[in-house]
């Protein structure tokens, strides 16, 4: 999987974006032949979706794309696992995909540029929306050098554009192959209504294979995890004030929004808190003894004090929800620190909560 750095934001798209002209485009009707269809994926695909972006497509499930936590998910996709040091221009990504504020008309590019010589520009429909697929090169009076091939899509989302580009410039795969990659991503690119999405949608249900729980704790760890898929903060807020005690899901909470609107806001900030609560619950668990009653943990990385005391496949298994940068903090930190759920004996949702 490929680690970003959370101030890549819209680096990639730097050269194309560098290219595009103003004003409203006349798209031209799309020639016949088979070059002017967006052409279906034939190979198996993996999912990936952006909801606070309001989008969700399919890619190769050979690629690597950019972590489900970082703060901008389902934004780079390269054939090969990478790392991208912080402040990069990232201009060897094979595909990036983007959000933009402004409106459709304004972004295509409607002829030459300082930047870019407009070689084709067709007409599209992706996710049942207007779109255009626009093929430029590069004059080398931008920040790529001269001859340079780029192929974009533009689509229309009202008030905001999605442009997803490619370029000779990428550091893996070819670029007819990696044009083919991205007209299929377009092809199954689907519109989502952010406002009735999460980080957690389209999760497959039940808990971890070999997971085994006393009822009552069993019963509340599948209901959080039925409920965060479904993206449904008042459920979820509901399980929380089920219990006796007050439920912790921040350590600066007096004053804090309610739990459904405090993981809300989280998820529009783009931290996908949802995704990682059901992810959570799937890991192994650890209990502890507090006073009378038997508190189950998850991870089970958290029932240790100190980070040096986790056994290794503790440290394994979370692997597939933390990066290594995020695990070395841990280690130098001497503890983990990231985010964890407990549930007590009787089936009392207690916390969900990060941090020291």
């Amino acid at each position: 999987m490929l680690l970003p750095r959370p101030r890549l934001i819209a680096a990639l798209l730097a050269p194309l974006l560098a290219g595009c002209g103003g004003g409203e485009a006349e798209l031209a009707t799309p020639p016949s032949g088979p070059s002017s269809t967006v052409m279906r994926p034939s190979g198996e695909t993996q999912g990936c979706m952006a909801p606070t972006a309001g989008y969700r497509l399919r890619f190769p499930a050979d690629w690597s794309v950019n972590e489900p936590t970082s703060p901008a998910p389902c934004r780079f996709f390269h054939p090969v696992p990478f790392d991208l040091p912080e402040q990069s221009e990232a201009t060897g990504i094979a595909i990036a995909v983007q959000m933009e504020s402004g409106l459709f008309a304004e972004r295509v590019p409607s002829g030459d540029t300082r930047a870019a010589t407009l070689v084709e520009r067709r007409e599209a429909r992706v996710a049942g929306k207007r779109a255009a697929r626009v093929e430029t090169v590069s004059t080398g009076r931008a920040l790529l050098p001269r001859g340079v091939r780029v192929l974009s899509y533009y689509v229309d989302f009202d008030s905001r554009t999605l442009v997803a580009t490619t370029s000779e410039a990428a550091a893996a795969g070819t670029f007819d192959a990696n044009v083919g990659v991205l007209d299929d991503m377009m092809a199954n690119l689907t519109a989502i209504d952010s406002s009735r999405s999460c980080s957690a949608a389209g999760l497959p249900s039940g808990a971890a294979p070999g997971a085994r729980l006393p009822t009552p704790v069993g019963a509340t760890h599948s209901a959080i995890i039925r409920a965060a898929i479904a993206c449904d903060y008042a459920t979820l807020a509901d399980i929380a004030a089920a219990g006796s005690r007050p439920f912790t899901y921040s350590f600066g909470q007096q004053g804090a929004p309610a739990p459904a609107e405090f993981w809300r806001q989280a998820e529009q900030r783009g931290e996908p808190a949802l995704r990682m609560l059901v992810e959570i619950l799937r890991l192994p668990y650890a209990t502890r003894q507090v006073e009378d009653s038997t508190h189950f943990l998850w991870p089970s990385a958290f029932g240790f004090g100190r980070w040096r005391d986790v056994p290794v496949e503790d440290r394994e298994a979370l692997r597939g929800v933390y990066s290594e940068a995020e695990l070395m903090q841990f280690e130098e930190f001497g503890a983990y620190v990231g985010r964890r759920v407990g549930i007590e004996d009787t089936g009392e949702w207690l916390f969900y909560v990060s941090g020291d």
